[in-house]
C-alpha cells in the first residue's frame, strides 16, 4: 500500500485543515482535505503576509530522487486593490523539494517567498498615494505598474517571472531578487494611452515560450492590435516582425509553439 507524503509546518496547530491519507479501492491512499471548510481550505478566505516556512514530513515516504525547486508566482496580497487581484504586485514562492536547503534544517524543506523588487513596486512602496488600480492595470504619474505576477519561466540556469502587459522580468533563481526587465524600453512598442515617463504600458503575453531548439524566448508586442512576434536570444536585442492580418482585440495570454510554427492564442477579458 503506497502513501503520498504529507508536508506541514511546524506552526501548523490541530484546529487547522489537514491533509488526511484515505484509502482508495483498497490499494492506494490519496490526500483529501477534512475541517470545517471542506473541499476549500481555509487559507482561500485569508490574506494574511506571505512568511517562510521550514516544512517537515507528517507522513509518508519522502522519494530520495526527487529534488529541484517547486515555483509558484502571485500577487501580493497586500496589493490586490480593487477591481480586482489579478493587478497585485508579484511574488515568488519557492519550496525545495530537497531537505535542508536555502537555510532550513537537515529534516526540512524550505518554503521560501519574496516579492518581486521591480522598478514599479518599489515605487509603489515610496508613492502608494499615487498608484491607482482601474480595470486597466495599476496606474501612475510614473507610468504602468508591471506586475509580473503571473507565471515563473525557467531558461537553463536562469529564471524568468511574466504578465499579460508588461516586459518579462528576471530574476536570481537562488536570491529571488530582481534583475531586470527584458530588452530596453526603446526595443518594444510602448502602449502610451497616457503619460508614461517611466513605466512604459507593454502589451506582451503572461506566457512566453522558450524553443529548445533555438535557445531563444519567443513572445509577443500588441501595438495598438497589430500584433508583433518577438524573439530575445537571452543576450542581444529584442528581434521582433509584424505579422500582416493578425489583429489582436484585446490581448494575447499565451504562445506556444509545434517544431515549425508559433501559436498564439487571443484572450479576451
Amino acid at each position: 500500500m503506497h502513501a503520498y507524503p504529507q508536508l506541514a509546518s511546524s506552526e501548523q496547530t490541530a484546529s487547522q485543515d489537514q491533509l488526511q491519507l484515505i484509502p482508495i479501492a483498497g490499494k492506494h491512499r490519496l490526500p483529501i482535505l477534512s475541517g470545517a471548510h471542506v473541499p476549500l481550505p481555509r487559507s482561500i478566505f485569508s490574506q494574511s503576509t506571505p512568511q517562510d516556512h521550514d516544512l517537515t514530513l507528517l507522513s509518508g515516504i519522502w522519494p530520495q530522487d526527487l529534488t529541484g525547486e517547486l515555483l509558484l508566482s502571485a500577487p501580493h496580497p497586500s496589493t490586490f486593490d480593487n477591481p480586482h487581484p489579478f493587478f497585485g504586485d508579484g511574488m515568488t514562492y519557492r519550496l525545495s523539494l530537497e531537505a535542508g536547503t536555502h537555510g532550513a534544517p537537515q529534516d526540512s524543506f524550505a518554503w521560501r517567498q519574496r516579492i518581486i523588487d521591480s522598478p514599479s513596486a518599489r515605487l509603489r512602496t515610496l508613492r502608494p498615494d499615487v498608484f491607482s488600480a482601474t480595470h486597466m492595470g495599476v496606474q501612475s504619474p510614473f507610468g504602468m505598474s508591471n506586475a509580473a505576477n503571473t507565471a515563473p519561466l525557467p531558461w537553463g540556469d536562469r529564471l524568468f517571472t511574466t504578465w499579460d502587459v508588461g516586459r518579462p522580468i528576471e530574476i536570481d533563481p537562488v536570491t529571488l531578487g530582481f534583475l531586470g526587465e527584458v530588452g530596453h524600453r526603446s526595443e518594444w512598442k510602448d502602449f502610451e494611452i497616457f503619460d508614461q515617463p517611466i513605466l512604459p504600458l507593454v502589451m506582451s503575453t503572461a506566457h512566453p515560450v522558450i524553443d529548445p531548439d533555438r535557445d531563444v524566448l519567443w513572445t509577443v508586442n500588441i501595438f495598438w492590435g497589430e500584433l508583433h512576434v518577438v524573439r530575445w536570444d537571452g543576450v542581444n536585442p529584442l528581434q521582433m516582425w509584424p505579422i500582416t492580418g493578425g489583429i489582436i482585440p484585446q490581448s494575447v495570454h499565451t504562445i506556444t509553439q509545434t517544431r515549425d510554427w508559433l501559436i498564439i492564442g487571443d484572450c479576451a477579458f
